[in-house]
C-alpha cells in the first residue's frame, strides 16, 4: 500500500509553531507530487496555491492558517482529513460541490 501524508497541510505549512503548539505535518515534497499528479488527484484543476480562486475552488494558500477555524468541532488537521476524504463534507462559502464526479483521496492510500 502507497502511503501519502496530509498534504494540504504541507502545501503551505504553518512554520510558526511555538512550545505546545503541533509542527508541520506531512512531506512537502510528497505533498506537491500528490497536488500536481492530475491522473489521480486533480487537484490542480479547482485549487490553486497562488491565492486566487479562478478555476472554481478555493485556493490553498494560507489554508493551514484557516483550516482550524473552518469548522469549531474540527482540529485544522481533522479538516484536511475531511476534506481530502469526504471533500462534500463542508462547503466553503461562495463554491458549489463539485467534487461528488471525482475521487479524491483513496482512504486506503491514506496515512495520516
Amino acid at each position: 500500500m502507497q502511503s501519502i501524508s496530509l498534504f494540504t497541510t504541507v502545501l503551505v505549512p504553518c512554520s510558526t509553531a511555538s512550545a505546545g503548539e503541533p509542527g508541520p505535518v506531512g512531506d512537502p515534497e510528497r505533498s506537491r507530487e500528490i497536488y500536481e499528479d492530475r491522473n489521480r488527484t486533480r487537484c490542480t484543476q479547482c485549487h490553486t496555491l497562488d491565492g486566487s480562486d479562478i478555476r472554481g475552488g478555493p485556493s490553498l494558500l494560507g489554508i493551514s492558517e484557516r483550516a482550524g477555524d473552518r469548522i469549531p468541532e474540527l482540529s485544522a488537521v481533522e479538516y484536511l482529513q475531511q476534506s481530502m476524504l469526504e471533500p462534500s463534507a463542508y462547503l466553503v462559502e461562495d463554491f458549489e460541490d463539485k467534487m461528488k464526479i471525482y475521487q479524491v483521496v483513496d482512504p486506503d492510500e491514506v496515512d495520516f
